[in-house]
């Protein structure tokens, strides 16, 4: 014999929890910061190569500049071939000093590192959409855990390369 539907004999199933706003906001947080990740690590891929070609092509042309100074025709020229591989070379390390600090090669690995976290995540949050009914708080608060531990590891580690631990235990800045 079935159960009349709404029989207060039978125990109810608790209401389902409405979770969509909260994962609706966690998509945006989750889009807009790898979208952002995404446009800093092509920023950082571009200056990285941008720097290390201008090291590569000053140093070409310091080279040619000298071996240039050899030739009889532009004997006239030498002292200012000789100022101009002077500048050259000199502005070398001033080039590879701001790519030291700088570092945009590492800042390029880390953002991509991160936008790919995010993207992971977003695909997770768009699989735990396949099923509303599986969906829990606690599932909720795990995803945007995990979106909070992206964003935190990624700020970090930027925080923990421009610091150095000096030997009496004090933190100082670069």
């Amino acid at each position: 014999m079935s159960v009349p539907a709404g029989d207060p004999s039978q125990p109810v199933a608790p209401a389902m929890e409405d979770l969509s706003g909260e994962l609706d906001y966690l998509k945006k947080q989750i889009i807009d910061r790898r979208d952002s990740f995404a446009s800093r690590a092509g920023t950082n891929k571009t200056r990285a190569f941008r720097l290390r070609m201008t090291i590569v092509v000053l140093g070409a042309i310091t080279t040619f500049v000298l071996g240039a100074k050899t030739n009889a025709v532009l004997a006239p020229y030498d002292h200012a071939l000789s100022l101009v591989a002077l500048f050259l070379s000199a502005t070398v390390p001033a080039v590879a000093a701001w790519d030291a600090f700088y570092d945009h090669k590492w800042l390029w690995v880390e953002y991509s590192a991160a936008r790919n976290a995010l993207s992971a995540l977003l695909d997770d949050l768009e699989y735990t959409r396949l099923s509303p009914a599986q969906i829990t708080r606690a599932k909720v608060d795990a995803l945007y855990l995990r979106y909070r531990a992206i964003v935190d590891d990624t700020n970090n580690a930027w925080q923990d390369k421009r610091t150095k631990i000096m030997d009496n235990g004090q933190e100082r800045a670069e």
